[in-house]
């Protein structure tokens, strides 16, 4: 597979993760300001044990999106869209995340790992080596880099 681009090429290394036992309002807050739409969730060691999205977080807060997220004939005419939000400062990011997470190898070629991400419907991959995460990357940066190669664009320069 010599010329095969991989995830190592693409992938950020420096990635932002949150504690198992962070409350969900330590999740959303950094969600917010660092402008993601999820992160891994580790334990104490440092080791991955899940991942949580923006849409984990939601369901929590409000039934409306808990009925739209799990029900199989989800409607916006749920009678729980004048409900209040719900208090999640006591929910941990542990009890919500995904526990079974899919991942890759800083080897895995771009096409694979974009064909992975519509297989399995997600938008981020943590990328493990040697058991240890050591980057991630969302279905943009996979799709654009893929763009880019095929049609032969620079990258963007950095801010």
């Amino acid at each position: 597979r010599e010329g095969t681009v991989t995830i190592r090429s693409i992938m950020t290394t420096n990635v932002f993760v949150v504690n198992e036992k962070a409350p969900l309002s330590d999740v959303a807050r950094t969600i917010v300001e660092c402008h993601l739409s999820g992160l891994p969730v580790v334990n104490d060691e440092g080791s991955m044990v899940g991942i949580i999205s923006e849409k984990d977080v939601l369901r929590e807060m409000h039934p409306l999106f808990r009925h739209l997220l799990e029900s199989p004939t989800p409607s916006l005419a749920h009678s729980a869209k004048d409900e209040g939000f719900d208090d999640i400062s006591g929910i941990t990011a542990g009890e919500v995340m995904t526990r079974h997470v899919q991942t890759v190898s800083p080897d895995t070629p771009l096409l694979e790992a974009a064909g992975l991400m519509v297989l399995w419907t997600i938008r981020r991959l943590p990328v493990v080596e040697g058991g240890k995460l050591v980057g991630i990357v969302s279905q943009g940066d996979v799709y654009q880099s893929i763009f880019r190669r095929q049609f032969h664009m620079q990258p963007a320069p950095l801010e």
